[in-house]
């Protein structure tokens, strides 16, 4: 290549570190001169209330270019950046004003078939999952979704509902066993556990998912930043799931361009 870029910044998932296709890369910007330094990184690290664990690679032409000496060595912190020991934010910092849409509500099937193995937050809560281009379409693994009932803020409180979900769920199914054809009509199906009202027990939650704007607010996408009127929730939610934080790759960028101190997060 006659002009060979300055600079390059890749990421991708954790474990790509040990991959062949890593190694060779790597191999290949070293011969070429390129100053070398790889990452392991989470926005918590940054005080943001969201896990998202990601290689990072930067690499600089420039001798001397990074802020410190590259080592061989995949970092999980980086150099000079004084994040101390405080803890993230509270999920409350992140979230819209008043109450959003009912569209953004969990759906009582999901609540009642999958609630009990999705990732439960509440506004308190100083961590949520990482969230993937499928959430809101799947339950589990794909982010969390929001307590909004200050009931269950309390952990015990929440923990007493879970038990009695687990209850119900153990009747029900003891019910179905006894008397199959009288538990279709009288008991719920396989999976819907219903309360002593005849409604599921974790309903009380007031299970609801983050809105687009919440996911942008966690990726420390500015403010004012908008999706068209033409992107449905849908989308936007895929696409935010497949991005970047922002936070962490500015930090990153200033380490490569070797500019200074770190700089305090701007939302």
């Amino acid at each position: 290549m006659v002009n060979p870029p300055r600079y390059l910044l890749l990421e991708n998932v954790k474990g790509f570190e040990e991959s062949t296709a890593r190694d060779h890369f790597v191999q290949m910007l070293r011969s070429r001169n390129y100053a070398v330094q790889e990452f392991l990184l989470s926005p918590v690290q940054f005080k943001i209330p969201n896990s998202r664990l990601r290689y990072f690679l930067v690499a600089a032409l420039t001798p001397g270019q990074l802020r410190c000496p590259p080592t061989d060595t995949v970092l999980t912190a980086i150099p000079d950046y004084a994040a101390g020991n405080e803890q993230p934010d509270p999920v409350a910092t992140f979230l819209d004003p008043g109450c959003p849409d009912a569209k953004h509500t969990v759906d009582e099937k999901t609540v009642c078939k999958f609630g009990a193995i999705m990732d439960l937050v509440n506004p308190e809560s100083r961590s949520s999952n990482c969230f993937t281009k499928a959430y809101a379409h799947y339950a589990q693994g794909t982010g969390s979704a929001l307590v909004t009932n200050a009931e269950f803020f309390d952990r015990e409180r929440f923990g007493a509902l879970f038990d009695e979900h687990i209850a119900f769920q153990a009747t029900s199914r003891a019910a179905q066993a006894t008397d199959e054809a009288a538990a279709a009509d009288a008991a719920p199906a396989k999976g819907n556990v219903l309360h002593s009202n005849g409604t599921c027990p974790l309903l009380a939650l007031g299970l609801r998912y983050f809105t687009p704007k919440e996911m942008t607010r966690l990726h420390c996408y500015p403010e004012d930043y908008t999706f068209p009127d033409s992107v449905t929730d849908k989308q936007a939610r895929r696409l935010v799931g497949n991005s970047l934080n922002v936070e962490v790759v500015s930090q990153l960028i200033r380490y490569m361009l070797g500019d200074g101190a770190p700089a305090e997060k701007q939302r």
